[in-house]
């Protein structure tokens, strides 16, 4: 079993027929359950009034798993939960949507997308409306900040499991979407960052540490390995390295490795334990980071909530 955690989610959403904009050169943003989709090298694009997304990144980031078939140039999805299966093919509008009732049985039909799927820069693009349509997803677009806001069924799920609601209340806006994720992640371990160096001066080291908490639910389980993102600026601090700790004590990984000029000034660190000596998961200190303070500027940390074409940018794992 795998937990992957991060700090509080919020977000809003409400369910829209479909989603037309304006067609101009703005930057589009794409939010998951609250959590930003990082684009690596093909934005989400706005065509015959629709906003395009990148197929894998967002799909992905909601737990479905994505093979592309370069033969046919078409795309087969399957949801989180393996009970939708979608198969798109590149510059045709009818895409198959085959949902498993039971076992072996299997409801087919063709949904007629607004705009078909196209290919750029190597990236396969789909209109926005297929995702809600087709995973029973809610998405609100905010014009204001041209920003995607998507609610997961995976996340509606979670919170019918918890508060046992009603599916249609959710889909028809009876519930607030924040407090459902609220309530979901209330369930989940917390990080956050703290930092005893705020009156650090130039050439000081400053020890930024990430915090685990509200563990209790988990003391069965064995911690075996993370991915930490802490979002830095580079022009004010150089990272120098990170320790890792469990219950107090310092802990060396089997396999680690970092990167910290990894996307907008951060550091991204990954690292798994031995799996023959299993850790038990505590709250506290999880991680130390060193930075050394470059000028007499003040600067901010932040854990990132980034899910990007390698994974989330923030996950614990236990077993």
């Amino acid at each position: 079993m795998k937990k992957k955690i991060a700090g509080l989610l919020l977000c809003s959403a409400v369910a829209l027929q479909g989603i037309s904009v304006p067609a101009d050169t703005k930057d589009v943003s794409v939010l998951v359950d609250n959590r930003n989709v990082y684009f690596s090298d093909q934005a989400p694009i706005i065509e015959s009034d629709r906003v395009l997304v990148p197929l894998r990144g967002v799909f992905e980031a909601m737990g479905a798993s994505v093979e592309w078939n370069g033969d046919e140039r078409s795309v087969t999805i399957n949801t989180y939960d393996n009970r939708i299966r979608l198969i798109l093919t590149i510059d045709n509008q009818d895409m198959t949507r085959i949902y498993f009732t039971t076992v072996k049985d299997t409801d087919i039909t063709t949904v007629n997308l607004d705009v078909a799927p196209t290919i750029v820069n190597d990236r396969t693009m789909i209109p926005l409306r297929a995702i809600s349509d087709s995973m029973n997803s809610i998405v609100n677009w905010d014009p204001d900040t041209y920003t995607v806001k998507i609610l997961s069924s995976r996340m509606m799920k979670a919170y019918n499991d918890i508060a046992e609601s009603n599916p249609d209340d959710i889909k028809e806006g009876n519930i607030n979407s924040e407090y459902m994720i609220d309530t979901v992640n209330a369930t989940l371990p917390k990080l956050s960052l703290s930092s005893d160096s705020s009156d650090a001066k130039v050439g000081d080291t400053v020890k930024v540490k990430v915090n685990l908490s509200n563990t209790s639910a988990y003391q069965s389980y064995s911690y075996t390995g993370g991915v930490l993102t802490v979002n830095y600026e580079s022009d004010k601090y150089s990272f120098n390295g990170y320790n890792l700790f469990v219950d107090g004590e310092e802990v060396s990984p089997y396999f680690s490795g970092d990167n910290p000029e990894y996307k907008d000034s951060s550091v991204k660190i990954v690292y798994v334990f031995n799996p023959s000596t299993p850790l038990q998961i505590k709250d506290g200190v999880i991680a130390e980071l060193s930075f050394t303070k470059l000028n007499t500027s003040s600067g901010s940390f932040s854990l990132s909530n980034s899910f990007s074409d390698v994974g989330y940018d923030i996950s614990l794992t236990f077993n």
